[in-house]
């Protein structure tokens, strides 16, 4: 259901995109959110409103830009129901999972119960690596404030990035 919402998306993303972040050790999550964050920044406006739920236009296009970037070489599991449990998205290949949050900066946001609710997945998928992605909306802030990346290493060795566009 989501690659025919995106599909339109896909296909007007450049087809050099294609295979650009697989490696023969699996898929490069970290490049290609840093590459999205640079997409997103330029492209955000363009892509408001299309969904009734202004947290499907971001999550969405993230999605179609993975998936375009992937080109069927990694599969991305997607959460349909929100407050389920689940990730939002999962990007397999093979053996390895890569757990993503994807949050929108908003009132209700909380860094610390997001992490938490990451670090959860990570263990359900069994990955010490995982991306939280927060998406802040906010027209009056520079993108300069938006586009932000830190990495924590916790206590057991797990690494969460926190991704912000």
């Amino acid at each position: 259901m989501v690659r025919l919402l995106t599909m339109e998306f896909q296909d007007s993303l450049p087809i050099e995109m294609e295979g650009r972040h697989v490696g023969p050790k699996g898929p490069d999550i970290s490049g290609l959110l840093k590459d999205y964050q640079i997409f997103w920044s330029g492209n955000s406006d363009k892509m408001s409103n299309r969904f009734a739920y202004q947290e499907c236009d971001a999550q969405f296009s993230l999605f179609g830009y993975m998936q375009k970037a992937f080109n069927g070489t990694v599969q991305l599991v997607k959460e349909f129901a929100s407050g389920t449990g689940f990730v939002d998205v999962c990007a397999c290949y093979g053996r390895q999972r890569y757990p993503m949050e994807l949050k929108m900066k908003s009132k209700g946001y909380s860094r610390p119960a997001s992490m938490r609710q990451l670090l959860a997945y990570m263990d359900r998928w069994q990955a010490r690596e995982g991306w939280l992605v927060v998406f802040d909306r906010d027209s009056k802030k520079p993108w300069s404030r938006k586009i932000t990346w830190e990495t924590e290493t916790l206590p057991d060795d797990a690494i969460i990035h926190v991704v912000g566009c």
